[in-house]
Parts: structure tokens; C-alpha cells; sequence
């Protein structure tokens, strides 16, 4: 049985939709106070009836920072995903957001050992598969390229510059990374015998949850983006990271079929215990920018923002979401990050899996087509 954290948010949602064109049920982990009824609007950019999916997901309780939930929520589970983080670059929440990121991850990699513990007995008489988890990282958890160069591709052995100060999510996405891939972490014990496959995607595409997140891109492509900066960074489409997810478990399902239950398993793929980055392509802000705005044919970005700009720009910004109660897009580090050029490489996963990504030209189209259903208050069958 598959247990799905973070359920209710953007790539959560997508990504219950993949894995329910696979499987007849699905776990799917919320807090007792999280509403589903955002889990139902993205279904419906797939289908016109949601609800006949809506009724095979098993919804269980259970909160990242709460130990005991989690145990709880684990009951039965043979692979987990784990999609839950908070997502925020507003200075403000730094602190915040590293501690329960990292908190969560920790929580739940603790959860996954003391579950298989508990239960390895009877485990053994049924032959169960050891549990498998999927973390969902970021790039912003990889190396740093030089920041100015657009043919210098990050990938997963590139390594992080010291003497950078790194945003907080991008801290937070790191540390909690490091507590299940690094052999000298404090879950090095559980690490040794415990299946592990990171995904590292970069900018998340895909509709759905507009007044966050990378939503928000497409936000303010449609209330008219002026400005553009030199920097650039990579982008999937939440569907191939979807697909991506129901691969990788599909391929651990088919590796272990009819297998013995020891501890061997755990090497059966040669996917297991790696990380891959997870990037469709590789844009400048002002291409991705330029492909936004003619979907809804809106003037194109034509002011260039230095830093000096950028600087003012997050400040207002900033302001403005203070004042209206709203997440603030553009903030001290996302105005430094749009001044870099982070591009990637994600010839592993490709290989790995003989996948190939969507365009982002087809990407684009289909999130702003989405985004326009929405505001007209239909959204019609897309697939």
C-alpha cells in the first residue's frame, strides 16, 4: 500500500491523480484541519468527474511534527512519498520553515524505522516488501554553479559553495536531504537499511493553488509582468514529476515480486539509494517570463531590473503582501536568486528510466489554458 504525505498540497494533488491511474486505492496523509476540496479542483483539470477517484483515496491523519500521527498513518504501508514541506522565501519564515521541514523529515524517517520494527515479524511471515521512501527534494538542494554561466549544468555530484548564504528552504530542503542520503547523519543507522530515493525537481509547473507557490508565476504573467532580470533556472512539469513518482514505484514493485524479505532487497534496483535531479528545462526568467505573458496575450516583460531594481521591488513587494495578508512573490531572496543563472542536468533520471520531458512550450499552454478556466469558473477535461 502507498502512503502519500504532503496530499493536499499542489504536487501532492497531481500526484494522487498519477498514482490512482495505477492503483485501485491510495493512502493519503492530511492534518485533521486540511480541506480536500483543493485535492477535487485539480483533479478536475484532468476529468470532468472527480469523484469517483475522490472515493479511492484512504485518508489518514497524520502531521509531520506529530510523532505518534505518523506511526499511526504508516500502519499497513509498504512505500511511502513524501511530499509535504513548507514552501516560503520570506526572510521572516527562515527560521520556521528549516526547523519543521527538517523536523518533519526526521519525524517521518524515525516513523518509517520504528514501523518496520515493530511489525518485521509479521512482515517476514508474509513476505512483505521492505518500505521504500520517496523524498521529494529541490535543486535549490544541490550544488551552486557559478551564477553567471549558462553552460555550466548543476547536477547531483555538483557541490555547494561554503561561503554562499543559501535561502531558507533551500537550507531546509538540504538539511532534511541530508538526514536520509548522508552515511554520517544521525539516521546513519536507519539509513544502512533503509531503501531511499531522492528527487531533486527544480520549479514545479502545473495549475492549481494560484495564490501560492509557483502559481504565482502564472499570477502575475497575467496581471502584466514589466520587468526581467539576467538570471535564469530549470522547471518540470508537475505531471512528468508525477509520472516520474509512479515510475520509480512501479519499477520497486516489479524489482520485488516474489523476492525473500531480507535485507538484499534493498539493492534489488539499481535506482534505490540515489538521488536524481528532476528538470524539464532550462530557462532565463525572461524567456519563461516571454512564454507566459503571449499565452495570455499580455505585453511581454521589457524593463531590466539590476539589482538595484530587484532591490526595490522586493521591498514594495513585500509591503504589499503585508498589508493584503498574501504571500509576498518577489522577496530579498528571491530578487537575489532571479540575479543567477542555476541550469541543470537531469540526464540521470532520463536515463535511469528512458523518460523524456514535456516541452515547456506545452507546459506553459496548458497551465495558462487551465488558468483561464478557472477564472471563467469551468475548467474542462484536458487529457
Amino acid at each position: 500500500m502507498i502512503l502519500l504525505t504532503g496530499s493536499t498540497g499542489l504536487l501532492g494533488s497531481h500526484v494522487l491523480y498519477a498514482l490512482l491511474q495505477k492503483h485501485e486505492r491510495v493512502v493519503a496523509m492530511k492534518r485533521a484541519s486540511s480541506s480536500i476540496e483543493g485535492v477535487r479542483e485539480i483533479f478536475s483539470y484532468y476529468t470532468d468527474d472527480p469523484e469517483p477517484l475522490m472515493q479511492r483515496i484512504e485518508w489518514r491523519h497524520g502531521d509531520m511534527l506529530d510523532k505518534p500521527s505518523l506511526l499511526d498513518a504508516l500502519d499497513g504501508i509498504t512505500i511511502v512519498i513524501n511530499c509535504a514541506a513548507i514552501v516560503s522565501f520570506d526572510p521572516k519564515d527562515r527560521a520556521q520553515l528549516i526547523h519543521n521541514n527538517v523536523q518533519g523529515t526526521r519525524n517521518l524517517a524515525e516513523a518509517i524505522w520504528k514501523r518496520r520494527e515493530r511489525s518485521a515479524e509479521r512482515r517476514e511471515e508474509r513476505g512483505e516488501n521492505v518500505p521504500l521512501l520517496i523524498h521529494i527534494s529541490s535543486t535549490s538542494a544541490l550544488g551552486d554553479g557559478p551564477g553567471n554561466d549558462p553552460t555550466f549544468l548543476i547536477n547531483e555530484n555538483t557541490p555547494r559553495d561554503p561561503n554562499r548564504v543559501h535561502s531558507g528552504y533551500s537550507e531546509s530542503k538540504y538539511q532534511s536531504e541530508t538526514l536520509i542520503t548522508n552515511p554520517s547523519s544521525l539516521l546513519s543507522t536507519l539509513n544502512s537499511l533503509r531503501p531511499n530515493v531522492v528527487l531533486n525537481p527544480g520549479i514545479i509547473l502545473g495549475p492549481g493553488q494560484w495564490d501560492k507557490g509557483s502559481s504565482q508565476l502564472f499570477v502575475k504573467a497575467w496581471e502584466g509582468m514589466k520587468f526581467y532580470t539576467n538570471g535564469g533556472t530549470g522547471y518540470v512539469d508537475v505531471r512528468d514529476l508525477a509520472d516520474i513518482i509512479t515510475l520509480i514505484v512501479e519499477k520497486w514493485n516489479s524489482d520485488n515480486v516474489e523476492k525473500d524479505s531480507t535485507l538484499s532487497r534493498y539493492h534489488s534496483s539499481t535506482m534505490i539509494n540515489q538521488r536524481y535531479c528532476v528538470v524539464g528545462s532550462n530557462l532565463f526568467y525572461r524567456d519563461f517570463f516571454n512564454l507566459a505573458s503571449a499565452a495570455f496575450n499580455k505585453p511581454r516583460p521589457s524593463i531590466f531590473a539590476g539589482k538595484f531594481l530587484s532591490g526595490l521591488a522586493w521591498r514594495l513587494d513585500t509591503l504589499r503582501a503585508r498589508l493584503t495578508r498574501t504571500y509576498p512573490l518577489i522577496t530579498k531572496e528571491t530578487a537575489e536568486s532571479a540575479q543567477r543563472i542555476s541550469f541543470y542536468d537531469a540526464s540521470k533520471i532520463k536515463t535511469a528510466l528512458g523518460f523524456e520531458f514535456r516541452d515547456i512550450e506545452e507546459t506553459v499552454e496548458w497551465v495558462t489554458k487551465m488558468f483561464r478556466k478557472r477564472r471563467e469558473g469551468s475548467v474542462e477535461n484536458r487529457e
